[in-house]
């Protein structure tokens, strides 16, 4: 009976050393190259908020510090749930 247990323990030893070593600092060609790095941007975007005094969506231009389009909503006011 012991046999089958160290020889059991044995392979688990060895199959966790060989997926903690997969899992070391190391580093790959991909982490010297920034590919994003020459990115530049026209815009600082646009935002939708909620106005729940209007019950209405608008949509503001970060740009220009403006709302640029408002959207009544009808029904329940919108809930955020944590999952």
């Amino acid at each position: 009976m012991k046999q089958p247990l160290n020889i059991f323990r044995v392979i688990t030893f060895a199959a966790s050393s060989v997926l903690i070593t997969g899992c070391g600092g190391g580093s790959s060609s991909n982490d010297s190259s920034d590919h994003h790095a020459d990115i530049h941007l026209e815009s600082a975007g646009r935002l939708a908020l909620y106005d729940q005094d209007s019950s209405s969506l608008k949509i503001m231009d970060l740009d220009s510090e403006t709302i640029i389009s408002d959207y009544a909503l009808g029904g329940e006011s919108p809930r955020l749930y944590a999952s």
